[in-house]
């Protein structure tokens, strides 16, 4: 028996000789698909160090995509051998959500992952910290009170606000500002989205324009005027 183990065993090696020096196997094209117009092509496929010319069977698909991701817009990336000898790259855009503002801004996305320095829009919302924290893009802020405000920005954005601005008071209740002007007293996080659709119904029975909304008592909401 341990004749014919050998024997298969040099056959085995023969045949991943034979599939690594085959030329048919020598890459001759990297496709990319890149859903989003914030990831340069070019940074992918350096990040991916997959060069012509190289064995399909060599290339270490897991190891190319965990390095795309690290590119900091990048939400996820797929690599995959076509065979003979093409390698196909799907990248997947992450989102912008806020900018942290302050001396030093920072683009953020939903999962507060740092995508760039500075605000990448205008029209995002600004979110007003003490104290920018000093990351670098691609790092993701551990800071569950921030994460929680951004969360619900988007409960806000939701019912349909339009928000400028977004923060919190000196008792850490939600204050906003839209889009308009106006400054939205929320309170506490909870039952944000039950506040937030009482919005609309408060805009339409205004006969004049608003300043500010207070629904920290949502049974009982304050309004005051320009």
């Amino acid at each position: 028996m341990w004749v014919l183990v050998v024997l298969a065993l040099i056959a085995g090696a023969g045949l991943v000789y034979a599939l690594v020096t085959a030329p048919q196997f020598r890459i001759v094209a990297v496709e990319t698909h890149i859903e989003g117009r914030l990831i340069a092509r070019s940074e992918v496929l350096a990040r991916a160090e997959i060069g012509d010319g190289e064995n399909i069977w060599l290339i270490h698909t897991h190891a190319a995509a965990g390095r795309i991701e690290a590119i900091p817009y990048v939400l996820d990336a797929r690599v995959e051998r076509r065979l003979p000898a093409t390698v196909a790259i799907t990248v997947t855009q992450r989102t912008p959500a806020a900018c942290l503002a302050g001396p030093a801004p920072l683009t953020i996305d939903a999962t507060l992952r740092v995508l760039q320095d500075g605000c990448a829009r205008p029209d995002l919302i600004h979110i007003d910290v003490p104290a920018p924290p000093a990351v670098r893009p691609g790092s993701t802020i551990d800071d569950p009170a921030l994460g929680a405000l951004v969360r619900d920005t988007a409960t806000l954005a939701g019912a349909g606000i339009v928000l400028r601005t977004a923060g919190r008071d000196g008792f850490g209740q939600v204050v906003v500002t839209d889009a308009t002007g106006v400054q939205m007293l929320f309170g506490d996080d909870a039952d944000l989205a039950t506040k937030a659709a009482l919005v609309a119904p408060i805009r339409q029975a205004a006969k004049r324009p608003l300043r500010a909304i207070d629904l920290r008592a949502p049974a009982t909401p304050v309004v005051s005027y320009r």
